[in-house]
């Protein structure tokens, strides 16, 4: 399924991601996503996959700091 036409999403900041082990591609091909509601708050063990998390998205999307690295937005 593809969210090419997802804008924006409700507070999403309250999810409880402490046993997540991989969110690769959680908003892949967002590429209408203006913004990323407060992830930040989210927990990520060590070990949480987030490869390709926001491949697709706009190069404006705000993708806080601690989510930020090439392997979240990789094109490959």
């Amino acid at each position: 399924a593809s969210c090419s036409k997802l804008v924006s999403l409700p507070d999403i900041s309250n999810w409880n991601t402490n046993n997540v082990k991989n969110m690769s591609g959680m908003f892949s091909d967002c590429s209408m996503l203006i913004s990323l509601p407060h992830i930040s708050k989210w927990k990520l063990n060590k070990n949480t996959e987030i490869i390709n998390m926001c491949k697709g998205c706009q190069e404006t999307l705000e993708i806080p700091k601690k989510f930020r690295s090439k392997e979240v937005v990789n094109e490959e």
